[in-house]
């Protein structure tokens, strides 16, 4: 046992840890004032510090927006003047008649003066009351266009109006580009529709004037319509965003729809979720608005720098006052330390040693040249052998492989390493042993070791006999008689033997139900011993999933309509193959339907579902039951499993069908698996290896027992 400090001593060491405690506590005094004050300081400081970064960006980002306001303003408006003045200058025969060459080359002329010097805009151009393109800028190639489908043509066409009309964003019919239009209708002095005259900015264009704003890395320019919210243009681009509006909830949205012009907004863009400091300022005289963005992290980059260096100063103050602070009574301190975990590391190998010798199995340890170094009792006690029998002898030399492999050297190994084998005896015999060895490093030695440990699993092999010769009489002694039984009660219930009586008639269908019931348990025990056995051979070859399927619903179609279920199928698998067993596949695809329709409600149905791409296929059986109770997932592949549920109980079923299932699938070298959402029915799908040209697929026969 280990021996207690006397009464004395406990005194001692309790008034100089008193001692040592006042003395630590009047010189951290000062020190934590002084770290408290300076903590609170540079606090105040850099929180005022951040205020002034973001409130100098609403200023930066709402002045930008103002620049771009004024141009974006002149534009429109010289826009604006163009279009008033052509759609007077247009005489109205050059629309409604076929003009002369001078007439049209007049016209071409003025159409390019107007635009002389103006590089904002894509063109300027007339169309006559039947949509057909006659006058433009630049016509070579599209003389024979007819624009009368256009929202814009057809919107001056149904609704005669003086005003300006402006489009939504459209792929540019004239112009290969997505671009904005600008239009006014032309009419005569009957106030006539003659056709229209329209401008249009391609998007990029709008694009180039935003890249001459600095907004930083991250930043963002965006112009919108101030009556529906929709995105016009943004840098940088986004396609998805043109066209697309503003949700009615969003910040700026809000303040626009309360009818503010001008104003800063804080918050997280729509276009990626990034916070930024929006400046807005909406357009005077036309429904748009610009809104400049500046990314938070970039507006905070300089401020954070700041920040970390005053933190770096106020740490390097607060580590100079801990390294004088801790100065008294460090060397007693680190004393007791170092007997304490010296008596706690003795606690530890005096435990360690307890269990070494205490445990269940038996435990060698092996040094670097694969001589045994140290043993505990339970070796002597399973093997008969004595300690000096044991050590210093190699290690591998008391067992022998029931397999043609060898035992890894220390060099080999690189993880956990288990296998079954014989352990030899001291009178001569042996038994058979579940061996795992692992290699382990003793760091301050810088020694690497062998821990091998062993457990007798004789008993376990006589159990895996007693299984097999009890399966073993369940097929030869129980299934053909049942067989016979089977078809006997098929035959006089179907009246084959003469009608029966009435009184006797219920009684002989459940003794029938019954038999076929214990003939599927009998059936699903062979299988999984067949499985585990490795005696159940697989024959894989490629399978039509369409071929494969048809049968699979025309097997249970009578179940399932007796249950009130339809079964359909989902996905695409035509022309779609599969490597399987025909046979094999056919039972998987049963337990999982019948599965579906046992637990899904009268009514409802059952989908199959298909899918594939270039390595696999996935069968997935869905049903709109109850679900999977949380506590009995981790048990649905476990044989003899059953959920207690009252769906099951009355049901019944003998647990092994999902435990063969899965075999089934690994063993044809797929994988299984299973969702559901409770209360709603579960989706359990199975995978196999897809073929793309059966011909030449080179599968073969195989066991279904793998290494």
């Amino acid at each position: 046992m280990t021996a207690q400090p006397s009464g004395n001593e406990s005194t001692v060491v309790h008034k100089t840890d008193n001692g040592l405690r006042a003395a630590s506590l009047q010189l951290w005094l000062p020190f934590a004032i002084l770290i408290l004050s300076l903590i609170a300081l540079l606090s105040y400081t850099v929180v005022l510090d951040r205020q002034d970064d973001l409130r100098n960006a609403e200023t930066a980002s709402l002045n930008n927006a103002r620049i771009l306001q004024v141009r974006l303003e002149a534009t429109l408006n010289r826009i604006d003047a163009i279009l008033l003045s052509v759609g007077r200058q247009i005489p109205a025969a050059a629309l409604t008649g076929t003009p002369d060459n001078d007439s049209s080359d007049g016209i071409v002329t003025m159409l390019k003066d107007h635009l002389h010097g103006f590089s904002e805009v894509s063109g300027l151009w007339i169309v006559d009351a039947s949509g057909k393109l006659r006058y433009g800028d630049a016509m070579h190639g599209k003389q024979s266009l007819v624009l009368a489908d256009r929202s814009y043509f057809q919107e001056h066409l149904q609704h005669p109006h003086p005003h300006l009309y402006i489009s939504k964003v459209i792929d540019g019919k004239i112009v290969q580009r997505q671009v904005i239009v600008f239009s006014r209708g032309i009419y005569d002095q009957q106030n006539r529709f003659l056709g229209i005259v329209m401008i249009s900015i391609a998007l990029e264009n709008l694009q180039r004037q935003f890249r001459e704003i600095n907004v930083g890395q991250r930043g963002s320019i965006a112009v919108r319509r101030s009556d529906n919210l929709e995105m016009v243009v943004r840098w940088p681009h986004i396609p998805a965003l043109v066209n697309a509006p503003l949700p009615a909830t969003d910040p700026i949205a809000v303040q626009i729809s309360a009818g503010n012009q001008d104003f800063n907004s804080r918050h997280a863009a729509q276009a990626d979720g990034e916070p930024r400091v929006f400046g807005v300022v909406s357009l005077r005289h036309f429904p748009f608005y610009i809104a400049v963005a500046l990314h938070e992290d970039e507006i905070l980059a300089s401020w954070r720098k700041r920040s970390l260096l005053l933190g770096v100063v106020v740490l390097l103050v607060a580590g100079v006052a801990v390294i004088l602070s801790r100065g008294i009574g460090q060397s007693k301190r680190r004393e007791r330390q170092a007997l304490s975990h010296l008596r706690r590391q003795q606690q530890r190998t005096q435990l360690l040693a307890s269990a070494f010798e205490s445990c269940g199995e038996a435990i060698l340890l092996v040094n670097g040249d694969g001589l045994i170094e140290e043993i505990n009792q339970s070796c002597t006690h399973l093997t008969g052998f004595d300690e000096e029998d044991w050590l210093h002898q190699p290690w591998q030399q008391f067992f022998v492989p029931e397999k043609q492999e060898g035992f890894p050297a220390l060099t080999e190994m690189d993880q956990v390493w288990r296998t079954e084998c014989l352990c030899k005896r001291a009178h001569l015999d042996s038994f058979p042993v579940l061996l795992t060895v692992a290699r382990v490093i003793v760091e301050h030695l810088n020694t690497a070791y062998l821990v091998v440990n062993f457990i007798d699993i004789s008993e376990r092999r006589r159990a895996e006999q007693l299984k097999s010769d009890f399966v073993s009489i369940v097929s030869h002694e129980l299934r053909t008689p049942l067989t016979s039984i089977c078809g006997s009660l098929a035959l006089v219930n179907r009246n084959t033997v003469g009608q029966v009586p009435d009184e006797f008639r219920d009684m002989l269908l459940i003794a029938e139900k019954n038999s076929l019931r214990l003939k599927e348990l009998i059936n699903d025990l062979l299988d999984i011993e067949k499985l585990e056995s490795g005696k159940l051979r697989l024959h894989l070859q490629p399978l039509s999933v369409m071929q494969v399927i048809r049968v699979a619903l025309e097997s249970i179609s009578s179940y399932a309509a007796a249950h009130q279920i339809s079964c359909t199928i989902r996905g695409e698998a035509q022309g779609v193959y599969v490597v399987a067993d025909p046979v094999r596949i056919q039972q998987v695809l049963a337990n999982l339907l019948s599965n579906a329709v046992k637990f899904s409600h009268p009514g409802s149905g059952v989908e199959l579902d298909i899918q594939a791409d270039e390595h696999e296929v996935r069968f997935t059986v869905i049903d709109h039951g109850t679900g999977i109770a949380q506590s009995f997932r981790d048990k649905v592949f476990l044989k003899f499993a059953q959920a207690e549920h009252p769906s099951t109980r009355r049901y019944g079923g003998t647990g092994l069908g999902l435990a063969i299932t899965k075999e089934l699938v690994e063993r044809m070298g797929g994988s299984i698996g299973f969702f559901d959402t409770p209360g709603q029915g579960a989706s359990f799908w199975f995978s196999l290896e897809r073929i793309h040209d059966p011909a030449i697929s080179g599968v073969t026969e195989q066991s279904a027992l793998f290494p």
